[in-house]
């Protein structure tokens, strides 16, 4: 580090140094987001001197900070403790949240740990955020990850220090890490995967009666927080007004719910379809892992966060195989771009574009762009026409010849429901509605049952 470095100071009792709002140094848990007291920054001068950054007075009272700054020294266990020394007396942090310097014999509370400001956003990520073991598979959520006492840091079973170093190192050099290496006892590692689930979906409306797919969007995104309660957020990729669509979104559920303008002409039904591959476009669509896409038609009956749990941590795309589909035989799953590109492939039957499982957005950003881009050229060179399920053939097509997809793992999760009187036999996570009379009224029939079946039993995990 480097005396130019903003640097800050991490104390004995897990906390960080900070500025309250009269302007004095205290400490407080560290935590991210709108409402945290701002760090304290400080600087090297003059080699071993720490000093506030910029220098003040540190405010007034009992409390207050000098100027000048402090003497680092070293702890006699060292490992990257120090205590901060001036004339009258050591830096102490007591447990009521103040600082003083008046403590003539250094011990525990005296103790500090000098670290960068990365180092301190990356800690403020770990802490904000679920976690995905990778290893395991286990989920820890943000509630069970603590900065504990005398340097440590806890991520549901595993205990790290600050013993050789920050525990923690981010992989790639990205604003939103999505995997870090974690280190305890100094060396021993583990792979985390953040667990930042997004579930959205595109709603376009050509016709004002269109809106009944906002409609069943909302019946969704109930359902799903029927079973995961407060999981995932929502994203509603759209062409109407932000306004009018916020307005349909109950209250109790908007905090959770992004809107996302488009300006695709409504009447363009390719480019209506393409913008589900679109998402990469969404300027915050890096800061979730996974995102999950589903139909305006589809309800979920049970708890599937294992399964967001797998895309994580999954190398390729999940989506829903249909077994009654051969992929080289049915127009619907890109028969027709097979026929005019004929090429080997293990995979031998099509999927449905209605579930898509996206890992992370840095990794598949190429094989959403290529779905799209031959959306647009073959519709260019044939027409809009020219294919009646024009998403769906495409992405069958591109699974195939540049692989990248998985079409088991979720398959075993979704269940469609083809009639008004067709029952879901079995509570499997994902129910997708098809061509029903009147899809609201079947999702807000079956919505009213699933509610019942929750109450009656805990829910199964998919």
């Amino acid at each position: 580090m480097s005396a130019a470095d903003g640097l800050h100071l991490l104390t004995f009792h897990g906390t960080v140094v900070c500025c309250d709002a009269e302007g004095r140094l205290v400490h407080r848990p560290l935590i991210a987001g709108p409402g945290a007291p701002p760090p304290a920054t400080w600087r090297y001068c003059g080699g071993e001197r720490l000093v506030s950054s910029p220098a003040g007075d540190g405010g007034a009272g009992p409390h207050a900070m000098p100027s000048s700054g402090f003497l680092v020294r070293p702890t006699a266990a060292a490992r990257g403790r120090v205590h901060l020394q001036r004339a009258s007396g050591y830096l102490r942090a007591t447990p009521d949240g103040m600082l003083d310097c008046d403590v003539d014999l250094p011990q525990g509370w005296e103790e500090f740990r000098i670290i960068s400001a990365a180092d301190l956003g990356l800690l403020a990520h770990l802490l904000g955020h679920s976690w995905i073991i990778a290893r395991t598979h286990t989920v820890v959520p943000a509630a069970e990850v603590h900065l504990l006492p005398e340097f440590r840091l806890r991520i549901g079973p595993l205990t790290a220090d600050f013993s050789a170093g920050m525990p923690a190192v981010a992989e790639g050099a990205g604003a939103v890490p999505n995997r870090l290496l974690l280190f305890s006892e100094g060396w021993k590692i583990e792979e985390l995967r953040l667990f930042r689930p997004l579930v959205y979906f595109t709603v376009f409306c050509r016709h004002p009666d269109h809106r009944q797919y906002l409609r069943m969007a909302v019946l969704s995104i109930r359902s799903f927080v029927l079973f995961h309660g407060p999981l995932a957020e929502f994203l509603l990729l759209t062409n109407m007004d932000r306004e009018a669509v916020l307005a349909e979104v109950p209250g109790d559920l908007r905090a959770r719910v992004h809107v996302a303008g488009s300006d695709v002409p409504a009447t363009n039904i390719v480019d209506i379809f393409a913008q589900r591959y679109r998402i990469a476009g969404w300027d915050r669509a890096a800061d979730y892992q996974p995102l999950l896409y589903v139909d305006t038609d589809i309800l979920f009956n049970a708890d599937i966060s294992r399964a967001l749990g797998r895309i994580a941590l999954s190398p390729s795309i999940m989506v829903g195989e249909e077994s009654w589909n051969p992929l080289r035989e049915s127009e619907s799953v890109g028969a027709k771009l097979f026929a005019a590109d004929p090429f080997e492939s293990p995979m031998t039957l099509g999927f449905n574009s209605g579930t898509i499982g996206i890992p992370n957005i840095a990794d598949h950003r190429l094989h959403l762009r290529a779905i799209a881009e031959v959306i647009e050229r073959y519709a260019t060179l044939h027409g809009r026409a020219s294919l009646h399920w024009f998403d769906q053939a495409c992405a069958n097509y591109v699974a195939a010849k540049i692989g990248g997809f998985d079409g088991r793992t979720l398959t075993p999760l979704i269940e469609h429901v083809g009639s008004s009187e067709a029952k879901p036999p079995s509570r499997t996570g994902i129910v997708h509605f098809w061509g029903l009379p009147d899809k609201v009224a079947a999702m807000e029939a079956f919505l009213a049952e699933f509610r019942a079946a929750a109450a009656l039993s805990p829910t199964p995990r998919a």
